[in-house]
């Protein structure tokens, strides 16, 4: 596979992005992994929580800082209020039906996503042949991992996760029941920045 050409820099943009949203306080990381962006929303001044299936995976620089952490699948959680939502590398890897459940328990003010996209490249890098479209939705079918155990690498137990292209992503927000969706800037060539308000 060829060398992706990185656009910018996403922890910079995170940076910047959160410097024009200093009259929120609470931060909600779903699927927290590393926990980089918790990190850097706790030290940007943001109350913090972080969710991940992984308890592993997390820095022991959550507890020093005070990070509210919980180790939790997606279909675990409820309700989320906080003022802003996190959905960074998390989107990519759910099925349909798990987007829309997502979707359906974010009461945020603003989510902002960083996500993989359907478009012609990486319809070619991921032989992202099971193409379909329903309704306002346009997305490719994704084999998660290899083989038999397969297995989503994130917070789901799915096979499969759904790539949508740039204006079905926009839809899946807006039939969510979110007020705006905008793309704030390319990452890669198959990904975005992209700002979800409610």
């Amino acid at each position: 596979m060829q060398k992706i050409k990185i656009y910018h820099n996403m922890l910079e943009l995170f940076k910047e992005e959160l410097k024009n949203l200093t009259e929120h306080k609470t931060i909600i990381d779903i699927a927290c992994g590393h926990g980089k962006y918790s990190i850097i929303a706790k030290n940007s001044g943001f109350r913090t929580a972080a969710i991940d299936s992984r308890s592993e995976r997390i820095p022991k620089e959550f507890k020093e800082l005070g990070i509210d952490f919980k180790l939790s699948n997606l279909e675990d959680l409820q309700n989320i209020n906080q003022d802003i939502c996190l959905l960074f590398g998390i989107f990519y890897h759910l099925e349909l039906c798990q987007q829309i459940d997502l979707l359906n328990k974010i009461n945020s003010k603003i989510t902002l996503i960083h996500t993989l996209i359907l478009n012609n490249n990486s319809i070619e890098a991921f032989d992202l042949k099971h193409r379909t479209k329903l309704g306002n939705l346009d997305f490719a079918i994704y084999k998660e991992g290899n083989g038999r155990n397969a297995r989503a690498k994130a917070s789901m137990n799915n096979y499969f996760s759904t790539w949508h292209t740039e204006e079905s992503l926009k839809n899946m927000f807006l039939n969510a029941g979110f007020k705006t969706f905008e793309k704030l800037n390319d990452i890669t060539v198959r990904s975005g920045f992209y700002k979800a308000t409610k």
